[in-house]
């Protein structure tokens, strides 16, 4: 398997990982329970903590991986990207008022973090097999061997 091969498994897994966490936190259905609806104290301080960072995460993201495929050192560029997601998921675990709010979260978030785990994984290969720079051989002439 080639490195760039390796980066763009990486750059897929992740990709699919934050798919995963935004389709949790947007998509998914509320709880019909009125007990577990978030009320405007709740609502305010979820939004500034889970909502906020997740949208700087994708601008972040838009930039990162990308670079991480683009660029010949990039795998380490992916790995800080998905170190970055699985915090950020491990982070909206923590939310108790909005994982019972959204029933289903949980599940997607463990989800989006073996997907984190197998996106580095990728990236882990691609800076394995990242060719090192060899130092440059002398020339040799047939004066110089003795010749």
């Amino acid at each position: 398997m080639s490195v760039i091969s390796t980066k763009v498994a990486g750059l897929l897994l992740l990709v699919a990982a934050w798919g995963v966490v935004l389709r949790g936190l947007f998509l998914l259905p509320p709880s019909t329970d009125p007990a577990l609806d978030l009320e405007a104290g709740p609502a305010f301080a979820v939004n500034f903590s889970v909502y906020l960072p997740a949208l700087v995460l994708c601008i972040l993201l838009l930039v990162a991986l990308p670079v991480s495929v683009g660029t010949r050192r990039g795998a380490p560029v992916g790995v800080a990207a998905g170190f970055a997601v699985g915090i950020f998921a491990l982070w909206v675990l923590t939310q108790r008022s909005l994982l019972g709010y959204f029933p289903g979260l949980r599940a997607a978030l463990w989800l989006a973090i073996g997907l984190v785990c197998s996106g580095l994984l990728a990236y882990s290969m691609a800076c394995a097999l990242q060719p090192t720079k060899a130092a440059p051989q002398a020339e040799t002439t047939g004066a110089q061997r003795g010749s």
